[in-house]
C-alpha cells in the first residue's frame, strides 16, 4: 500500500505567469544588427514563473524530514521513503507495504507520524521560495 503524495503547483494555486505592459527595446532599422533603440510605445508582456528551483526544495526538505522523523526498527521503511520534483510539482512516498499504519497507527499500535508532518513542515520551510519565483518573475 504505502503513502503518496503529489502536489502540484494547481495544489497550491500558483499562478503560471505574469503579464503586463512594458517599454521595451526595438531594433531601430530591422536589419538584425545591435542598433538597439528605445520606442515610447508600450507592449504587452507575458513572463512565465519558473518554480523548479522551489519545488526542488520542497522535495529535498520533504525527503530530509521524513528520513528524520520516521521511527526504524529495521530501516525498511526508512529506505522506502523518496521524493522528487519537476517545473510543477512534487511528488513524495514511503513505498513499504506498512508505511500507512505507522503513520496513521491501528486499534493495536498508536499511530507515529512522519509522513504529512514532513511535508508541512517542508511547506512551511520552503513556501518563501514560491513568493520569491513570483517576484523574479515581475
Amino acid at each position: 500500500m504505502g503513502l503518496f503524495a503529489v502536489i502540484t503547483g494547481d495544489d497550491l494555486e500558483l499562478p503560471t505567469e505574469l503579464s503586463g505592459t512594458a517599454i521595451v527595446p526595438v531594433d531601430s532599422d530591422a536589419n538584425g544588427e545591435d542598433d538597439i533603440a528605445w520606442n515610447n510605445e508600450t507592449t504587452e508582456v507575458v513572463v512565465e514563473i519558473d518554480y523548479s528551483d522551489a519545488f526542488a526544495a520542497f522535495a529535498d526538505t520533504f525527503y530530509s524530514v521524513a528520513t528524520d522523523l520516521v521511527p526504524i526498527d529495521t530501516g525498511y521503511l526508512l529506505s522506502t521513503i523518496s521524493s522528487s520534483s519537476d517545473d510543477w510539482s512534487i511528488t513524495a512516498e514511503a513505498d513499504a507495504d506498512y508505511a500507512q499504519y505507522v503513520e496513521y497507527g491501528t486499534w493495536k499500535m498508536d499511530a507515529q507520524p512522519y509522513f504529512a508532518p514532513a511535508l508541512n513542515q517542508a511547506w512551511d520551510e520552503t513556501s518563501y521560495l514560491f513568493e520569491e519565483a513570483i517576484n523574479q518573475a515581475q
